[in-house]
């Protein structure tokens, strides 16, 4: 069984790839490295630099290493960049997973699973957000990403492919230093920086109703993610009825906190400042993780000290 991981040298792919090598499962990354690095991954793998959108050569790939299963996450990932630039985030997250969901299909792969999102959900103050909660993203993100789960549910409902969704929270925390997150626009990464070069992070927003004010979210240790996809693998074979998994934690920490913890974990002294809300911020969102307990038998385990300290 070989899979072939769509982003693979990113953030989060070249952690997968790591996780499905170490557990003996044959694997090809396919990266166009517009926003990842081929250093993520060494001299151990196969990383083939190509676009998503290429399909003559996806299909190539799936033919010369006779793929069995897609893990999908090459994808635009900023809501506020897709404000600006919708129509290329509706090219690439929606009808570049259609098109490779059809192609799949035609060749006959037998799974098939996609990274989708957090950002699919509307505000959930007070609440954790299950599966079958209401959807309703607030940027050209999360829409693309509800359009692309749509295509994988119609697939596998018609019996084409077996597969899932797996909606990721905010992602943190590292393996390895040369593995981490780099992306400026993601909090920790951005707050690391402004710490290392004295200079105070923005929080954006300090009038939320929340307890202190700023945005509260579920955040994840990327080798509980990759963990996931572990055990996402393993269950495809059981025919699950359920084809959409939360992957969080249950907890909800709010931005300030996040913010200081990293201050105390830099041992600096440095003051953050506050500037005004970003579009498409919704006040809270945290997963209820019951479902992905349940028929995945996945369960996070990493704290958030540890998603802290393996980020810097």
């Amino acid at each position: 069984m070989t899979w072939l991981v769509t982003g693979g040298a990113g953030y989060i792919g070249s952690h997968i790839m790591h996780a499905l090598t170490n557990a003996g499962i044959s694997t090809v990354a396919l990266d166009n490295l517009s926003n990842s690095s081929g250093n993520r991954l060494k001299d151990d793998f196969t990383l083939i630099v190509g676009d998503i959108r290429d399909l003559d050569l996806v299909g190539r790939i799936m033919r010369d290493y006779s793929i069995t299963g897609v893990i999908h996450l090459a994808a635009l990932k900023s809501p506020e960049e897709s404000i600006s630039r919708s129509e290329l985030y509706i090219d690439v997250n929606q009808v570049g997973t259609e098109n490779l969901i059809k192609l799949a299909t035609k060749k006959q792969i037998q799974y098939f699973i996609q990274s989708s999102t957090a950002a699919v959900y509307d505000d959930s103050l007070g609440v954790r957000v299950k599966e079958e909660s209401v959807l309703n993203p607030k940027t050209p993100y999360g829409a693309s990403k509800v359009r692309a789960e749509n295509a994988l549910s119609i697939a596998i409902q018609d019996d084409l492919i077996l597969g899932m969704s797996l909606r990721y929270f905010n992602v943190v925390g590292s393996f390895s230093a040369h593995l981490k997150d780099t992306a400026r626009n993601n909090l920790f990464p951005s707050v690391i920086e402004s710490i290392r070069n004295s200079k105070s992070p923005v929080i954006f927003g300090s009038d939320y109703p929340t307890l202190d004010g700023t945005c509260i979210r579920d955040y994840i240790h990327v080798e509980d993610i990759a963990s996931g996809h572990l055990a996402a693998i393993k269950a495809l074979d059981g025919h699950l009825e359920e084809h959409i998994f939360n992957l969080g934690t249950g907890v909800g920490y709010s931005v300030r906190e996040i913010t200081f913890g990293l201050i105390e974990a830099l041992d600096s002294n440095i003051e953050p400042i506050f500037g005004p809300r970003r579009d498409g911020d919704p006040v809270s969102v945290i997963a209820d993780v019951s479902l992905a307990r349940e028929r995945l038998g996945f369960s996070a385990i990493k704290t958030l000290k540890e998603m802290i300290h393996s980020s810097i």
